[in-house]
């Protein structure tokens, strides 16, 4: 045991020795390496960092239903059928929002490289290749703790970094008010619509009673009237899509009490259709898509890319572990040529 740690302290001691003579190499290899280092991150191409934070509301976790969201990511090329924010990341990586953004803004004149094979593709073309750029350089963050959404982008040109940001908040925003068609909001339309055509039929009725009234004398005995029964329930349509059924020789008196039983039940309607309508309005909010900006864009002082200290504080160290490792493997070189002439010499 003695003799394998005194070998042990020998060869450690031989280590020392060998990296002490060898001090100028290590030395000028770490000193021109870490120069090499500080002058690449000197002249190397600033890349800056910008990046926003939005809160979708009413996500999952407040109990409101995003179903309408996750449609629209279907009818826009993304992946929907989650809710709250996973939804809305769906929809920021669609790229429909991409070529929208890059169309409003003709970024395929900034994105494309300018080389001569470039020029010769078609403007749908371009905007195709432009929206795949666009696409890589943004990144959509998920904070599941926070459900928060965060959008950044990385970029040599620090106002394009800051505009692509705002341009995808916007049209996120934009996606969502002009596509995004809830079940409540298709039930708010669809009553609002019939309460419109009730509420005008309803005057036509007033109309046609007063009329009727006007031109005249009701008798039970004489006077009958051929009635024209409307057989849709748009009376905004032209007379020519209508289905009309006529009821000949109907009496005054009937025909009285028709129009006045036909006012009373469309009055009854109208009034079912404006408390089915306020209900709609209320159950639509509950079901709006929306979200807010809690950490807008803003412009960073400095470059997100080099890290300066971080190039030279690693160039320097594994510089110095690779000029040891360099000052071993030549000594353990010659240590074996050494050997091998010895054994040669031996033989001979």
């Amino acid at each position: 045991m003695s003799n394998n740690r005194i070998e042990d302290e020998i060869d450690i001691i031989e280590f020392i020795g060998q990296l002490w003579q060898k001090r100028l190499f290590i030395a000028l290899f770490v000193m021109i390496s870490s120069i090499g280092a500080i002058l690449y991150s000197i002249f190397a191409m600033p890349i800056y960092k910008v990046e926003a934070t939005i809160l979708p509301l009413g996500s999952s976790s407040a109990g409101v239903n995003l179903g309408g969201l996750g449609a629209l990511v279907g009818m826009m090329g993304g992946s929907g059928g989650s809710s709250g924010s996973k939804d809305f990341l769906a929809l920021l990586e669609t790229r429909k929002i991409a070529e929208s953004i890059v169309e409003q803004y003709q970024l395929e004149n900034i994105l494309i490289p300018l080389k001569d094979d470039m020029k010769k593709i078609s403007d749908e073309q371009s905007v195709f290749l432009a929206s795949d750029i666009l696409k890589n350089l943004m990144t959509f963050t998920n904070d599941l703790k926070k459900d928060t959404i965060v959008i950044s982008v990385e970029y040599k040109d620090l106002d394009l970094a800051h505009k692509l940001v705002t341009w995808y908040i916007d049209a996120l925003q934009n996606a969502i008010n002009t596509y995004s068609l809830s079940i409540d909001k298709n039930s708010r339309v669809f009553i609002q619509k019939q309460l419109k055509y009730n509420q005008i039929a309803l005057l036509e009725l007033g109309k046609e009673l007063s009329s009727f009234y006007q031109s005249s004398v009701v008798s039970t005995t004489k006077s009958t009237l051929d009635v024209p029964i409307v057989m849709d329930v748009n009376p905004l349509e032209s007379s020519d899509k209508r289905i009309v059924h006529t009821v000949k020789d109907v009496p005054q008196q009937i025909y009285l009490q028709y129009l006045t039983v036909k006012k009373n039940l469309m009055q009854e309607i109208n009034g079912l259709l404006m408390n089915r309508y306020e209900i709609a309005k209320i159950e639509e909010s509950k079901d709006e898509l929306s979200f807010t900006v809690i950490d807008p864009p803003q412009k960073p002082l400095y470059p997100f890319k080099p890290n300066k200290k971080l190039i030279v504080l690693v160039t320097f160290a594994s510089s110095f572990v690779m000029a040891i490792f360099i000052v071993f493997f030549f000594n353990y070189i010659r240590s074996m040529r050494s050997v091998l002439h010895e054994k040669m010499n031996k033989v001979q």
